[in-house]
């Protein structure tokens, strides 16, 4: 049985834009464990939500939580959603913006 393969067209960037989403996901979770164990580390697990997020992106923090920052323990999942998206899109962003001024 023949098997047919998609050939990249010139110009096609669907692989590069993957690339550059797998590394910006990378960065994401890199910032994260270092927001987690360095900088708010001292803080409580149940506690340090805020500031991990806080961390990570000050701006996706503020369009996110700054109107009901999290209680502590509190889990919203949908707002976490919406933080996390927000952050690997400045990310993805960040790294389109490098490309720009280096390439």
């Amino acid at each position: 049985m023949l098997r047919r393969t998609r050939f990249k067209e010139p110009g096609d960037g669907s692989s590069t834009r993957r690339r550059r989403k797998r590394a910006a996901l990378k960065r994401y979770r890199k910032a994260k464990e270092d927001c987690t164990v360095h900088k708010c580390g001292a803080i409580p697990r149940e506690e340090n939500m805020n500031c991990i997020f806080r961390c990570i992106s000050s701006l996706c923090f503020d369009a996110v939580y700054a109107n009901e920052p999290l209680e502590d323990g509190e889990i919203d999942l949908n707002r976490e959603y919406l933080f996390t998206k927000c952050a690997k899109k400045e990310e993805y962003d960040r790294s389109r913006q490098n490309k720009i001024l280096t390439g």
